[in-house]
């Protein structure tokens, strides 16, 4: 008996690890049960706002109406951009030479404003002030893309809806905001890069810093594939002081734009190719005989790809090229043009978002504009060529600071070689 009973007390101090062990596994289902009630009550852990110097403008939210009116739908918006140049070369005019835009407007979103979903209106107007560095090289494609006669003017003022699978915008507006457009070469100083040569120094359809009566219809096909077109004034107007906007004409006809866009990826590295094209319904004046003839048209293929991809501390690198042609060197000023350049971001590993870009262009004279220069005593060269390098450094979301070197040979009407040294600063308020 004793026995048994010194059998039940060992047997209990053998157990005694079951009880609080029972207890534990009970208390962690439970806990397990209610976990995801008592983490779905618990506050959100919120992500604490941009600093001042994180935020996307200068002059920062405004106390809260910044963002209370982006909520309503309606996004006021000011950048300020200036740049300055030295420009050297032997037979040139040596010197400096500085410009100045002020571009504001606002963007309104009637989703937010007035519940029709799809709509978009933009408004924006320019100051412009300074000097052009093209006028002391003497060269065909100007040396930076901002430059342009003092002024202020109406700048852009569209309506665009969005039905998917199709866009319409109509307004005051831009060719060379919706058509030739390269991402990548957007980078460049130089006027070449952004609209090719066969478009500004051929026909006279709106591009910066003139807007006029316009609108596009696009087609987004399948997500990889967009055919567009549109139609312009083909007369923007005179560039010049007196023109605020509003000097476009309808006496020259309409110019026509189509373009295709294509969306590939490279093993898995993004891309995009375009071909398009305008035809100019005006009249336009033979250059060796004086002769009035109608009609103008030409050809662009264009392309950027991302050859790499870069990891962490590794740049990524993109590609881009394009050409033009005029076919029809009895009207126009250049005949062809083809560019091309490498960019590559995050180089600097501590910079990730800086960009530093190598490009090229060439530009072909027509060679009936080449012999009635000369012929009215007038020498010009056949060509020009381009070679530009620049870094853009993001200082803060709202500030870039972007030095700049090109590199002119064959300048169209000194036929000179010139080397320009440039700076650009831009500020979004």
């Amino acid at each position: 008996m004793s026995s048994r009973g010194s059998a039940r007390r060992t047997g209990g101090r053998r157990d005694w690890w079951r009880r609080p062990l029972g207890a534990a596994g009970l208390l962690g289902l439970a806990l397990a049960a209610i976990a995801p009630a008592a983490w779905a009550q618990q506050p959100a852990v919120e992500t604490p706002p941009p600093t001042w110097a994180e935020g996307p403008a200068l002059t920062g939210d405004w106390g809260g109406v910044r963002t209370r009116l982006a909520d309503r739908g309606f996004a006021p918006y000011a950048t300020y951009s200036v740049e300055g140049f030295g420009s050297a070369g032997k037979g040139i005019d040596d010197g400096a030479d500085w410009t100045s835009v002020l571009e504001f407007g606002f963007d309104v979103d009637t989703q937010k404003l007035v519940g029709l979903p799809g709509g978009s209106l933009h408004a924006s107007a320019l100051w412009i002030e300074g000097t052009d560095p093209s006028a002391r090289v003497g060269n065909l494609n100007a040396i930076s893309s901002l430059s342009a006669p003092a002024a202020a003017r109406l700048y852009q003022l569209w309506y665009k809806q969005t039905v998917a699978p199709v866009t319409v915008k109509l307004g005051e507006v831009l060719a060379s905001d919706d058509f030739m457009v390269s991402p990548s070469a957007a980078l460049y100083f130089n006027a070449g890069f952004g609209t090719y040569p066969t478009f500004t120094a051929n026909i006279n359809a709106p591009t910066y810093p003139l807007g006029a009566p316009g609108a596009v219809v696009a087609w987004q096909v399948v997500e990889s594939l967009q055919l567009q077109a549109g139609v312009y004034v083909a007369d923007a107007g005179p560039n010049d002081a007196s023109n605020h906007g509003f000097g476009w004409s309808t006496d020259h006809g309409w110019v026509v734009f189509s373009e295709i866009a294509y969306k590939a990826s490279l093993g898995g590295r993004a891309g995009i190719y375009k071909l398009g094209g305008y035809y100019d319904t005006g009249r336009f004046t033979d250059l060796v005989t004086g002769d009035s003839v109608r009609g103008n048209w030409s050809l662009y293929l264009l392309g950027d790809q991302t050859v790499y991809a870069g990891a962490e501390g590794v740049p990524t690198v993109t590609v881009f090229a394009g050409v033009g042609l005029s076919p029809q060197e009895d009207r126009n000023t250049v005949h062809y043009y083809a560019q091309a350049g490498v960019n590559l971001v995050g180089l600097i590993p501590p910079r990730p978002k800086d960009t530093l870009g190598l490009g090229a262009t060439y530009t072909g004279i027509s060679d009936d504009f080449v012999q009635a220069n000369r012929t009215a005593g007038t020498p010009v060269t056949s060509q020009e060529a381009i070679v530009e390098l620049t870094y853009q450094a993001v200082i803060t979301p709202f500030l870039t600071l972007q030095p700049d070197l090109q590199f002119v040979v064959d300048a169209n009407q000194s036929r000179h070689n010139a080397v320009v040294l440039g700076v650009r600063m831009v500020a979004t308020f």
